[in-house]
């Protein structure tokens, strides 16, 4: 960062994402921009579950996207293709018209693996 240095803070609606990105912004003299659309993943049904059956179906719908299956559901939640369909056109410039520009951006990080967005080099 020292090289080139970071001009945008960027977290999900997720206050923990917001909570980590506060001291970096803070650091930087920066604000922490909150971003509609690059929460994580919605689980539907299994939103707040912590049961062992959650935690299979859900392993069970995140293989799935991994092999490729990314029209796979999960239960009264979303698929990897809506995923993507709401997080890519904010990455990696966090909205349209915005120039890119060196940034930090907090949020789950299965929400930018699923995507399937890579980082400009």
């Amino acid at each position: 960062m020292a090289v080139e240095p970071v001009t945008a803070v960027y977290a999900s609606t997720a206050v923990r994402a917001q909570q980590t990105a506060a001291p970096l912004a803070a650091r930087l003299g920066l604000s922490v921009e909150v971003v509609d659309g690059v929460h994580e993943v919605f689980c539907g049904d299994l939103e707040g579950r912590a049961d062992e059956a959650a935690r299979e179906m859900f392993d069970e719908v995140y293989t799935a996207w991994a092999d490729g299956d990314l029209g796979r559901r999960l239960p009264g939640g979303e698929s990897a293709i809506e995923l993507r369909e709401r997080f890519l056109p904010l990455s990696p410039t966090c909205g349209p018209g915005t120039p890119l520009r060196r940034t930090a951006y907090w949020c789950w990080s299965a929400t930018v693996r699923r995507s399937g967005w890579r980082p400009a080099r």
